[in-house]
């Protein structure tokens, strides 16, 4: 696969072999984050990208054909860097002898968290799949990276089943992180919803969604 991505999008760019190169790569990369932060995906322009990342226009078309392709690698890449943050969060040998209440109360902490720490970006991504033609590589990165964080996540709260007193706990665990899920989406980064008329801190959303989804699946709280 050569260096420049394709116009479908279909996969990421190798990672160039050269020190140089993958230093002008993730400049490029960074200020693309740093202007989607900024401007959206509808404010961001190449040379813009070009200025911040202090590359040259033939350096970026080296690697882009267009603005869409340079979207589509940023986005891929994003999701597998989410990914593998949450490598961590679910390896099942952390959770040994936690309870099933304790493992969504953390997983709605880190979820608020991490979309805390990047919230401008998230935003803009957020916006961007939701309102942009997306490519088959993007979808398909996105695709890979929520079934595989829903998987684990549910891995963990349906090997303690007998902690779970829905009638249907498959169904119930996957729908519970998909409520959280775009539960937090709505209100740190959407914000737009006429239902979101409760004012309330972080710690405020993490300790009410714990309760709604406990109670929804029959979890008991802590001792």
């Amino acid at each position: 696969m050569s260096e420049k991505s394709s116009k479908t999008g279909h996969s990421l760019i190798t990672k160039p072999q050269q020190k140089r190169s993958r230093q002008s790569l993730d400049a490029i990369v960074g200020a693309t984050k740093t202007l989607l932060a900024e401007k959206g995906h509808e404010g961001l322009t190449v040379p813009e990208v070009v200025v911040r990342a202090r590359c040259s226009v033939g350096c970026f078309y080296g690697r882009f054909e267009s603005k869409e392709a340079l979207l589509s690698y940023v986005s891929q890449h994003f999701f597998e860097e989410a990914e593998a943050g949450w490598q961590q969060f679910l390896d099942a040998t952390r959770w040994e002898n936690v309870c099933a209440f304790s493992i969504i109360e953390e997983m709605v902490r880190n979820t608020v968290v991490c979309t805390r720490a990047d919230e401008a970006l998230l935003r803009a991504f957020t916006l961007y799949w939701q309102t942009a033609e997306l490519d088959a590589g993007t979808r398909e990165a996105a695709a890979r990276y929520y079934q595989r964080l829903f998987d684990g996540l549910a891995e963990l709260l349906l090997a303690r089943r007998n902690q779970v007193n829905h009638p249907q706990p498959e169904l119930a665990v996957r729908f519970a992180i998909e409520w959280m899920d775009a539960t937090i989406t709505e209100r740190l980064l959407l914000r737009t919803s006429r239902l979101n008329q409760v004012v309330m801190t972080d710690e405020e959303l993490v300790h009410e969604l714990t309760r709604a989804l406990t109670c929804y699946l029959g979890i008991p709280g802590p001792a």
